[in-house]
C-alpha cells in the first residue's frame, strides 16, 4: 500500500512531473491539462503503469494498475481522486482524498507534460484513453 501511494505520488502528474527547458513549452492551465495522461515508467526492467485523468473543473483522479510487473498485484486499478487548483503561471496544488497534497509547476509542449513537484520531476504523455478504460477498480 505504501509503495502504491509512493508510486501514485511520484508519477502523478500529476501528473506533475518535470520542468522543461524547451523554449517551445508553455505554462499549463486547467484547460490545457484536461484529458488522460500516461505516466507509465520503467524502473529496473519493471513497468509501473500509471495514468492521471484531469478535468477542466479541477477534478483529478490517478489510476495505478496493480497487475503490472512493478506492483505484481491483482488485475485492477487503484485510484485516488481529488482536486487541482490553478495558482497561475503554471503553478498548481492538488489535494487528494487520501490526504496527499502535491505542489507542482507544470509546462506542456505538444502532447507532453513536464512537472516539478516538492518530491521530484517527471513527464506524462496525453493519450486517447477514456476514464472508463480503467477497470476493474481494486476493492
Amino acid at each position: 500500500m505504501i509503495r502504491s501511494l509512493k508510486n501514485m505520488f511520484l508519477v502523478s502528474l500529476l501528473i506533475f512531473l518535470s520542468s522543461c527547458s524547451d523554449s517551445g513549452s508553455e505554462n499549463a492551465t486547467l484547460s490545457s491539462l484536461a484529458g488522460v495522461w500516461d505516466s507509465t515508467t520503467t524502473e529496473d526492467s519493471l513497468v509501473d503503469e500509471y495514468y492521471t485523468v484531469m478535468k477542466i473543473d479541477g477534478t483529478v483522479v490517478d489510476y495505478d494498475y496493480m497487475g503490472d510487473s512493478f506492483d505484481n498485484g491483482p488485475n485492477c486499478y487503484l485510484s485516488d481522486a481529488g482536486t487541482i487548483v490553478d495558482l497561475g503561471n503554471g503553478d498548481f496544488i492538488a489535494s487528494y482524498n487520501s490526504g496527499r497534497v502535491l505542489y507542482a509547476h507544470i509546462t506542456i509542449s505538444g502532447n507532453t507534460l513536464y512537472a516539478t513537484t516538492q518530491y521530484g520531476s517527471g513527464t506524462s504523455v496525453k493519450t486517447n484513453l477514456l476514464e472508463s478504460d480503467f477497470t476493474p477498480a481494486c476493492l
